[in-house]
């Protein structure tokens, strides 16, 4: 087998030097590739962290505006409750009003003996 001392005969001192070199400079780039692959997923990681927190609030703000728009129909239903109510009640009136117009009248001709000309 071939120690170190042969090698570097073998080679010279540069190229034991060169190897040695390029040994260094290629596991530095290996090991910055991997820092940078791990920095990536650490990005991609903290992506979707933020992505489920506005997913999140997303459908908390959905939440809320689902309960004021079930809030606006029920004050809607009741006002158009209300005013069917209100319709009736002016209908009703109505017929008051024509009813105690007809009682005037016969009131007047009994006490008048003629019908008075309506203004």
């Amino acid at each position: 087998m071939i120690g170190p001392d042969e090698f570097q005969s073998a080679l010279g001192g540069s190229g034991a030097t060169a190897i040695a070199m390029s040994v260094f400079f290629g596991m530095r780039r290996f090991l910055r590739k991997e820092k940078v692959d791990a920095a990536s997923d650490d990005g991609k990681i903290d992506t979707i962290a933020q992505l489920r927190q506005s997913l999140a609030d997303e459908r908390d703000a959905r939440k809320e505006a689902d309960a004021r728009a079930d809030k606006f129909a029920a004050e809607r239903n009741d006002a158009i409750q209300q005013i069917g109510e209100l319709k009736g009640k002016i209908t009703a009136l109505e017929q008051q009003v024509k009813s105690l117009k007809e009682v005037v009248e016969k009131l007047s001709t009994a006490v008048h003996g003629k019908e008075e000309p309506t203004p």
